[in-house]
């Protein structure tokens, strides 16, 4: 990711799994691992890096990718849109969010 290398400073990143470590193995791609540090928080970086992921997956044929997570306010307002509960592989509970990979921007919400 172009984001990625523009920074030899400040860490932050995500990536892209078959799944991340969820008993619904249907809900595939996953965006795993997002994070900004902590220092550079709050200046849309990881709202870029989420766009940048869905249009570099809808750039390979993806049309929807999924997220597990335990946030969601941050998500819902970056165009995601609250799918279900899901277990992880270690019994946690979290939740399931879903996006069309075809418009990062978010204004329009995924469909079932």
């Amino acid at each position: 990711m172009n984001l990625i290398k523009k920074s030899l400073t400040t860490r932050f990143g995500a990536g892209v799994i078959e799944n991340d470590f969820h008993t619904r193995k249907d809900l595939c791609p996953n965006v795993c691992a997002v994070f900004v540090e902590e220092a550079v928080r709050r200046q849309g970086i990881a709202r870029m890096l989420l766009n940048e992921i869905r249009r570099d997956m809808a750039a390979m044929g993806v049309l929807r990718l999924y997220l597990l997570t335990d946030h969601d306010v941050f998500y819902e307002k970056c165009g995601w849109r609250f799918l279900e509960m899901v277990r992880d592989d270690t019994d946690h509970i979290g939740r399931m969010y879903v996006a069309d990979t075809e418009n990062p921007s978010g204004l329009i919400r995924a469909k079932d």
